[in-house]
């Protein structure tokens, strides 16, 4: 196939890269100064990575439905410990929804934790809107 690459349906066979995020990122800035970004720092996150949020300014991401753990007390997406430049949602495209998290995916430990922490009696019909605020 002289060099093409397969067309593939997912990312599940690529590979990181290595890129010029400063070369990039300035070129973005001078097409378009005023865009708005929000870093996904969802999961693990590399030195590298908290760098150019920084250089950047950019706000993280912290999602509510990860906080509610065994290690609530000193998890970064428990609400306490959300840093004063970071957007907080209640969930991604990655995440089931509030509701189905809460009925399905929350353990009764979990369930009990929100709860506890929300100081209120926590349903499936109402944690969305409890989380919500």
């Amino acid at each position: 196939m002289g060099g093409r690459r397969k067309k593939e349906k997912t990312a599940i066979n690529g590979r990181w890269v290595n890129v010029p995020t400063s070369d990039f990122l300035s070129t973005l800035f001078r097409h378009y100064p005023h865009l708005p970004i929000i870093a996904e720092d969802l999961g693990i996150v590399t030195a590298e990575v908290r760098q150019v949020m920084a250089e950047n300014n950019f706000p993280g991401m912290k999602v509510l439905l990860f906080a509610f753990g065994d290690d609530m007390p000193h998890n970064p997406y428990t609400v306490h410990n959300h840093t004063e430049h970071c957007i907080a949602y209640t969930g991604t495209h990655d995440n089931n929804t509030v509701r189905g998290w809460f009925r399905k995916d929350a353990d009764k430990a979990t369930r009990k934790r929100v709860e506890a922490y929300l100081g209120q009696p926590v349903s499936e019909e109402t944690v969305a809107a409890s989380l919500s605020g």
